[in-house]
């Protein structure tokens, strides 16, 4: 009990500063680790001992990592670095990305700030040059644009910039110029730690990656993954039916997959340990079989490249394993707050990564919810085993904002016994032998193939089952962890009486039934640079432009705007594409195919064939409708010239202007109009039914060509809202703009800094409340 203790507040000591708002200064580190020296000499305070030294290493490794990160600049800076690629380059279509360990850093700037910038060990980087083909291990001399680590911020979607922090990324940014030196280089003498290592086993799963492509299997990317833990081939519609059925754990190398080949190591020690025991050569048989299950499962680790998953599990099942060989019967939860503690040590920061919660949410659950039960046959083992993660996992789920998919029930009792009992063997033993015996390793790699087309095929069956999906959304943080330790409960008694109080009591709560729903609310997404913008009441919704398509494999659309729309319904009610430009129609393609759609105005003709097929025309001033309360108007393009727009060359001054009005309140959604259709607008007399206006989307992200002084002064908006990328090289929003509204008495709102910025209002004549992404849990590590 003891040990457990002093584990678990080693590693909370050491993950607590990562929930801090501020970083805690060095000196503070140094005066912890005296703490816990003083503190070891009395018996009862020993875990208070281990808590300050968890806390002392915790803001050592922060204010490291803090040190490491480039300084913060909207521009970038231009620098000059040399260095070796440490993983298998991606390819993006327009550009290669990958992972560089820079070992020299030169900065171009001529500011005394940027030459004394700290400098970042691990970059990310992205070359638009498709004609020269990188490998890992190449050592390049780059002139590079870098900027600090940053992503899009939106209200329970992914963090890209914790995500870039977890993987240690000091910087991101784009190749200017750059050559070869050497091609798949030698980094033994790199001062890089974790260099070398990464390298290496980056080269060594290329060359395997190469020879299962020479094979021709149909479903190469999916061996690739469950082999090496390379994704870039994988299918969107395949990530689409994994992730709909709930199986997508089982195509990420992960915990579970660690636990897969260690079975097989198993197996293979015992029949090892069985010959040797049948000649003689050795005595009992555990230990052989440890070794073989360490081992295995080591070289599988190997081959995912060493990612967190996978050294967390390697680490859980290691501690397992050497406490059978030297024969401790430690328990369940001994192995798991010691593995925490372990993990907290070498991985200070994977709590940045949902993976941690996961990985040790799901051993967790299992642990909790089992122990102390009454041994039953395998079969109904299984089932319970599955029905706990579905419920208490779920919640873990539901906490980080993540849906539920209950079908996942039903697939994983068939998918995780295909997986681990012929998927995955087939291909490890199938890697194991490609060297040593290439036909009989086709042959495994054929006979994976084919169980990943009978899963597939399992899966599809299922998915077009439709079941929904479970989500919590717009719930406090404290009711979502109420619901969480609720479901935890919920699997752990054995009383059915208690289960069925649980489930009457949390299940409405859980499928999001909630009676406070706003009269109106506004939500300007996060998109970088671009626009989209959500307008909600009871019973409706309509979406504003659809943002950019930043690549093929990150569009607006898919990736930010679909997510939150599929949280309530695959309907919505009214789609606007303000005009042509990608920055703000470059997401429409994936909503158009995944949503059902009552009606689309354009601003533009390029979706002119989707909107034929599915409501009416070109937006026209001419066009009004009301729901409940509410008045959508669009003021302009005016009817009468509309042709005369399709021959203007300029698609900004096509922008549909919308209108909103309830009460005495006024949203303007102008899209990208410029200064001379702000001037027509002021003398068509329309103006003056509008009024000064509550909230205003700038035009033009801000750009000086639009808000013109005298457009300013007429609508005088309250809050001018900016939807601009950070940093973007447009420089939008002009200076010049920014002070126009700022003597109107505007508040100026930024995406840029702000994130997504949710506006609400409770009913038609109450004051307009707002919250933005940003600002809702700020760590020290946020920007």
């Amino acid at each position: 009990m003891k040990l457990n203790l002093y584990a678990l507040c080693f590693g909370i000591g050491v993950y607590s500063v990562w929930a801090l708002p501020l970083l805690p200064p060095l000196g503070l580190a140094f005066l912890l680790f005296a703490c816990a020296l003083v503190l070891f000499a009395y018996r009862r305070c020993i875990f208070i001992a281990f808590l300050c030294v968890g806390l002392f290493w915790g803001v050592l490794q922060a204010n490291k990592v803090a040190n490491q990160q480039l300084i913060a600049s909207p521009d970038g800076i231009d620098v000059r670095v040399s260095g070796h690629i440490l993983d298998i380059p991606q390819d993006r279509t327009i550009s290669q990305r990958f992972e560089f360990a820079a070992t020299s850093f030169i900065s171009l700037e001529q500011d005394a700030l940027s030459q004394q910038a700290a400098q970042p060990k691990k970059l990310l980087l992205s070359w638009y040059n498709l004609y020269t083909d990188l490998e890992v291990g190449d050592e390049l001399e780059l002139e590079v644009r870098l900027r600090r680590p940053r992503g899009l911020s939106n209200f329970g979607q992914f963090d890209y910039r914790r995500w870039l922090l977890a993987e240690r990324i000091d910087a991101t940014g784009y190749v200017r110029e750059g050559e070869i030196i050497e091609q798949s280089a030698s980094v033994q003498n790199t001062s890089f730690s974790r260099a070398f290592l990464q390298s290496s086993t980056g080269r060594f799963r290329a060359d395997i990656d190469a020879q299962i492509k020479d094979i021709g299997l149909d479903n190469q990317g999916l061996i690739s993954a469950l082999a090496l833990g390379i994704q870039d081939d994988i299918q969107p519609s395949q990530w689409q039916l994994f992730t709909e059925t709930g199986v997508i754990h089982l195509m990420v190398i992960s915990g579970l997959h660690i636990g897969f080949a260690g079975i097989l190591g198993a197996a293979i020690g015992w029949v090892v340990s069985r010959l040797f025991l049948s000649v003689g050569l050795l005595r009992q048989s555990s230990r052989l079989v440890i070794a073989f299950t360490l081992a295995t499962a080591s070289f599988y680790a190997l081959l995912a490249g060493f990612s967190l998953p996978t050294l967390r599990a390697l680490m859980m099942l290691s501690i397992y394993l050497l406490a059978r060989w030297v024969y401790l019967n430690w328990s369940g939860w001994t192995i798991f707050t010691l593995a925490f503690a372990m993990v907290a040590f070498l991985q200070p920061l994977a709590v940045l990564q949902d993976g941690f919660w996961m990985s040790f949410g799901a051993v967790a659950v299992l642990i909790f919810s089992l122990s102390g039960r009454s041994k039953s046959n395998y079969l109904r083992s299984v089932l319970t085993a599955q029905f706990m993660l579905l419920v208490g996992f779920g919640a873990i789920l539901l906490v980080l904002g993540r849906p539920v998919y209950p079908i996942s029930y039903i697939a994983n009792l068939l998918a995780v016994p295909l997986a681990g009992f012929l998927i995955v063997p087939s291909i490890l033993l199938a890697v194991l032998l490609l060297p040593l015996v290439p036909q009989l390793s086709a042959l495994l790699f054929v006979a994976a193939d084919q169980g990943l087309l009978f899963l597939l095929w399992y899966l599809q069956i299922l998915a077009n089952l439709s079941v929904p999906e479970v989500a919590v959304r717009d719930y406090s943080v404290i009711f979502t962890l109420v619901l969480c330790m609720a479901a935890l409960i919920f699997a752990a008694v054995p009383s059915v009486r208690l289960r069925v109080v649980l489930c009457a009591v949390f299940l409405p709560a859980v499928f999001g039934v909630k009676s406070n729903q706003d009269f109106f609310s506004m939500r300007v997404f996060d998109v970088g640079q671009g626009t989209a913008v959500l307008l909600e009441q009871p019973g409706y919704r309509l979406l504003y432009d659809t943002g950019p398509a930043f690549s093929e494999s990150f569009n607006a659309g898919q990736d930010i705007l679909l997510p939150e729309l599929l949280l309530q319904s695959d309907y919505l009610d009214t789609l606007v594409l303000s005009h042509d430009d990608s920055d703000h129609s470059g997401g429409f393609i994936p909503l158009y195919k995944n949503l059902e759609i009552g009606h689309i105005y354009l601003g533009g003709s390029q979706y002119l064939d989707a909107q034929s097929q599915m409501g009416t025309g070109y937006c026209s001033a001419d066009t009004a409708w009301t729901v409940g309360q509410v008045e959508y108007r669009f003021i302009y393009p005016y009817p009468e010239n509309r042709e005369q727009l399709s021959q203007n060359q300029n698609s900004n001054n096509q922008s549909c202007v919308l209108l909103i009005s309830f009460a005495d309140q006024r949203i303007l959604l102008p899209g990208d109009i410029e200064a001379g259709i702000e001037r027509q607008l002021l003398s068509s007399g329309s103006h003056s039914e509008i009024g000064d206006l509550d909230l205003l989307l700038v035009a033009h992200h801000g750009s000086k060509t639009s808000s013109s002084q005298a457009f300013v002064s007429e609508f005088s908006p309250d809050i001018a809202i900016v939807s601009a990328g950070y940093g973007n090289s447009f420089g939008h929003p002009a200076e010049e703009v920014q002070k126009r509204y700022l003597a109107e008495d505007a508040d100026i709102h930024q995406t840029a800094y702000m994130g997504a910025i949710h506006y609400f209002w409770k009913s038609s004549d109450a004051i307009v409340q707002w919250r933005s992404s940003r600002d809702m849990y700020r760590f020290w590590w946020q920007e």
